[in-house]
């Protein structure tokens, strides 16, 4: 979590200051003088939250930012009574209670249960580098690959990869952003998305 890691990801326009969850940035826009943050008007976005003047484009996108403020969770575990605001988060919590692991190191066949815990690994087979190409891309082309989609016939070496792909039949995209409610399919493009609300390059 970004307690640990110290990411805050999510920067003011107005000062620069970051934070590490999305909640606390509103809260402290809300002390620039009640004025939107410039890159913050609204441009045909009919829908505005009353509590911070943020806007949207599309009705269900506010009803869920406007949780950040309610503290609204409407999504429970049903095996310790935890709550949570968003769909994914709640996906994610329900991996501690199953153990499963759908992110799977190619390299070593390692698996875990955050994908942002799988890329902290694979950097140590690359000696902290980039682990993208070179010698472990090789191995990994060499492996066989039991796993094939039922749709389209395409094959894989990895279970985690396998189902990854299984989205793009099934349209699932599971990874919601918490401050606009737009799903992803992979973490990846979510972190990507997440980084133009932070004032950073998509």
């Amino acid at each position: 979590r970004r307690t640990h890691t110290g990411e805050k990801p999510f920067r003011c326009l107005r000062c620069g200051k970051s934070f590490n969850v999305s909640s606390n940035l509103y809260r402290h826009q809300r002390g620039h003088d009640g004025a939107e943050p410039e890159a913050e008007k609204p441009r045909g976005l009919p829908y505005k939250c009353q509590e911070c003047g943020k806007s949207f484009r599309r009705n269900k996108e506010l009803a869920t930012h406007q949780r950040l403020h309610t503290g609204r969770l409407p999504f429970q575990c049903g095996d310790c009574g935890k709550s949570f605001s968003w769909s994914s988060h709640w996906e994610r919590h329900q991996r501690i209670h199953t153990g499963e692991k759908p992110y799977e190191c190619p390299e070593c066949g390692k698996s875990f249960s955050r994908s942002s815990h799988l890329y902290r690994h694979q950097r140590g087979h690359a000696g902290g580098r980039s682990f993208h190409g070179g010698a472990g891309a090789a191995a990994a082309a060499a492996v066989e690959k039991p796993y094939r989609c039922g749709d389209c016939g395409k094959s894989f070496s990895w279970s985690s990869h396998w189902e990854r792909h299984q989205r793009i039949h099934t349209g699932e995209r599971p990874y919601e952003c918490p401050e606009c409610g737009k799903s992803f399919g992979r973490t990846s493009h979510l972190y990507r998305h997440q980084r133009t609300h932070a004032g950073g390059q998509p």
